[in-house]
């Protein structure tokens, strides 16, 4: 199977978008600093968000309360090269970690996106 920058249509849950990432290759965490700064979990490498390659992203809502929202954001670690996901809070579930974040990151800011680095200025 080719790797894919989006998620199956049927994977709606977190759990489900995850192991897909995972059948495609991204089995690694990226893990949000303060700072707008990540780590990679591979390499344990530091540095800025936007050096990520960012490959797609994925808003997740939890069905019995949409205030518990999710993004999902998969990429390439630009120290290793693994590919790597990340779970930010989306919204008012966001935390100003994960705010800082995913405004760094170079992602479509309207939402879900197979097109990488598409960021909307």
């Amino acid at each position: 199977m080719g790797v894919t920058n989006e998620p199956a249509d049927d994977a709606s849950t977190l759990v489900e978008v995850l192991r897909q990432l995972s059948d495609e290759g991204y089995r690694h965490e990226l893990i949000a600093l303060g700072d707008s700064d990540v780590r990679c979990a591979v390499c344990d490498e530091q540095f800025g968000a936007d050096e990520v390659t960012v490959d797609g992203s994925r808003h997740v809502e939890v069905a019995s309360d949409p205030d518990e929202s999710s993004t999902v954001i998969w990429g390439t670690c630009p120290n290793c090269g693994q590919r790597v996901v990340s779970v930010l809070g989306y919204g008012s579930a966001a935390s100003p970690t994960d705010q800082t974040t995913f405004d760094r990151l170079d992602v479509d800011h309207s939402g879900d996106t197979a097109e990488p680095n598409n960021k909307r200025n």
